[in-house]
């Protein structure tokens, strides 16, 4: 198979499908057990068997105490790798342990409860290659969703995403009639906005760069908590933007668990947002450059829940403790200005005043306190310039 060099295909660009000469980007498939199985692990396997796209490969992370039998469902096709994992082992991990065996510039994370249309790898591909600017990901609507009532796509509205047909790369499997359909049906969401379309159910695609930059950084036992798409669904979409494409590309095996919301055991929230927060923090520190700014922006993000302020997840311990403790290196890479300018734009003074009594203990921190009020005073100045405006 050829593996391709990079997430764009080189060569010239025409309005036909491009030659065999060009090489097109590889897209890994990550598959692994749900955690509540639902029993469709060959199903699944079967619609990745039937993806019309010939530059994919396809993982699967199978438990020690499963039958031998299931690697029968792709025996003698090399486009499957088998990998084995601890019968007691969490999707992140086995999630983790194929990412560590990919081969692709894009990555897919799917688990036993979806199946897949067999233009799923070819249309994402598409879509990416061919759209006028980059994203960190790509997803697209399951089947049975209505835009705005059972958790299916309101469209942002962008027109003008892809490129025109005859100056496209294109993907020899997509007809002509399938990229005019992508012209209309794809948006892009971009990095940072917390309105941003939280898909759970269908398999998000994304760029592998970017995947390794939010890859957290927890041992085994945390790691054990986290979820998949709960995880690298919001850093990567803050890192770098997510397309939305409102075409039905797969079909969830379990009734009812379509959505917008990222589901999960409330009680691991704060573990949650303290593992993406601890990311971006770790990232930031050892870039040290404009970067760490948005990565901090980032870590801020992170620890929301939805629209709502930061103040809860900064009383959890875990969270509180992060912060305290990268304190000192934001003072070090930005100044003290720049660090409490940064928190103050995403939280309240009195979230913010916490925060620094934890990172300076004992110590008035009178500068730190000071630039406080002066932000409030020019924030509650620019609300009365708008009002008068």
């Amino acid at each position: 198979m050829d593996t391709g060099t990079s997430g764009q295909p080189t060569g010239s660009l025409c309005g036909s499908p491009l030659p065999p000469a060009v090489r097109m980007p590889v897209l890994s498939f990550v598959l692994y057990e749900d955690a509540a199985p639902s029993g469709g692990l060959r199903e699944t396997i079967a619609s990745l068997r039937a993806q019309d796209y010939p530059y994919a490969e396809f993982i699967v992370v199978i438990k020690r105490t499963a039958r031998n039998s299931m690697q029968d469902e792709f025996a003698g096709d090399p486009r499957f790798t088998a990998l084995m994992s601890d019968s007691g082992s969490s999707p992140m991990q086995d999630a983790l342990l194929g990412l560590d065996h990919a081969k692709g510039e894009f990555i897919c994370f799917l688990d036993s409860s979806v199946t897949l249309f067999p233009e799923f790898a070819s249309m994402h591909v598409q879509a990416q290659i061919g759209a006028r600017s980059s994203v960190a990901m790509s997803v697209a609507r399951a089947s049975g969703f209505v835009p705005g009532v059972n958790g299916g796509f309101t469209s942002p509205g962008n027109t003008g995403v892809m490129r025109e047909p005859d100056v496209a790369p294109r993907v020899r499997s997509v007809t002509e009639a399938a990229y005019e359909s992508l012209m209309q049906a794809v948006h892009i969401s971009q990095p940072g906005l917390l309105n941003m379309l939280w898909v759970k159910r269908p398999p998000q695609v994304y760029r592998r760069f970017v995947l390794d930059l939010a890859r957290p950084m927890a041992d085994a036992e945390t790691l054990a908590l986290l979820d998949v798409e709960q995880h690298f669904l919001p850093l990567c979409h803050f890192l770098g933007g997510s397309m939305l494409i409102d075409l039905p590309m797969s079909r969830d095996l379990v009734p009812g668990r379509n959505g917008t919301e990222l589901a999960g055991d409330p009680a691991n929230l704060p573990l949650r947002q303290f593992e993406r927060a601890r990311v971006c923090f770790e990232r930031a520190e050892r870039l040290r450059t404009h970067v760490a700014l948005r990565l901090i922006d980032i870590a801020l993000l992170s620890i929301r829940d939805g629209n709502k302020p930061a103040s809860a997840a900064l009383a959890h311990p875990l969270v509180a403790e992060l912060f305290a403790r990268n304190w000192p290196g934001l003072v070090e890479m930005f100044g003290v200005r720049n660090a409490v300018e940064r928190f103050h734009r995403m939280e309240n003074r009195h979230t913010l005043q916490r925060l620094l009594r934890l990172a300076y203990p004992g110590k008035p921190a009178s500068r730190a306190y000071g630039l406080i009020l002066w932000l409030d005073i020019r924030r509650s100045l620019r609300r009365l310039a708008a009002r008068l405006s």
